[in-house]
């Protein structure tokens, strides 16, 4: 098997697994384990990724098991919170989710801006610091930097209801990753569907909350509920 890593200066970073002429009969031998199952041989968890076509993307503590093609984008991002204080500064990945697109990675360097491509943002620390409105981020509120709705991205799914509370999530539950339960949130997230207007347009944020981390959706991403169960979490 054939490992890119790409490191960062906090330890979080990319690691991207890919197949090279992994053994049929050790998957065979082995049994596997169901993608939502943690723990299992560890060969067996590796050729259930070939056979699935999944790549691994470490993060932190977690182990993101997503399709090959998805391709994962180091970004950096610095900011100071609201109120002042010690600038936040956080390494977190853009992972392209459609092959056929492509990212304007020089669009900007905040999560959330317009980056022309559908992903999905895993973020750290630093993101989390600065992620409501400036301040810090709990399960209680949305990721959201600043204080004012910015412009709605280029084929972003909108046209939620305007939410009776926008501080309050559609859906409140626990998601899985592996053995691990983290909360789970969806909300209707507003941004400005034209920069003349002060008219609000809505699209749907789905946010898992991780103890040290965030995996954010915006793009409404097919199978990510799964890919996100079938990850691992370590403690």
């Amino acid at each position: 098997m054939r490992a890119t890593i790409t490191p960062t200066p906090s330890g979080l970073g990319v690691a991207v697994l890919a197949a090279a002429g992994l053994l049929a009969a050790q998957a065979c031998g082995a049994g596997g384990s169901d993608p939502g199952e943690g723990n299992g041989n560890g060969q067996a968890t590796e050729d259930k990724n070939d056979e699935a076509g999944l790549q691994e993307i470490e993060f932190g503590a977690l182990t993101f098991r997503v399709p090959e093609e998805w391709e994962p984008h180091d970004m950096e991002y610095s900011q100071m919170p609201m109120g002042g204080g010690e600038e936040a500064h956080d390494e977190w990945l853009l992972v392209q989710t459609n092959p056929e697109e492509e990212c304007d990675l020089d669009a900007g360097i905040t999560p959330g801006e317009d980056y022309g491509c559908a992903h999905v943002m895993l973020l750290g620390p630093g993101s989390i610091a600065v992620g409501h409105g400036l301040g810090e981020l709990s399960e209680d509120n949305p990721f959201a930097l600043g204080t004012n709705p910015g412009p709605c991205a280029e084929g972003i799914e909108t046209g939620l209801e305007e939410p009776a509370n926008p501080a309050e999530p559609s859906v409140a539950e626990d998601a899985e990753i592996g053995d691990e339960t983290v909360p789970y949130r969806e909300w209707a997230l507003a941004c400005t569907a034209d920069p003349q207007t002060p008219e609000l347009d809505y699209h749907l944020q789905r946010t898992w909350y991780l103890p040290d981390a965030l995996i954010v959706d915006n793009w409404s991403t097919d199978g990510l509920a799964e890919y996100v169960a079938g990850s691992e979490l370590a403690t």
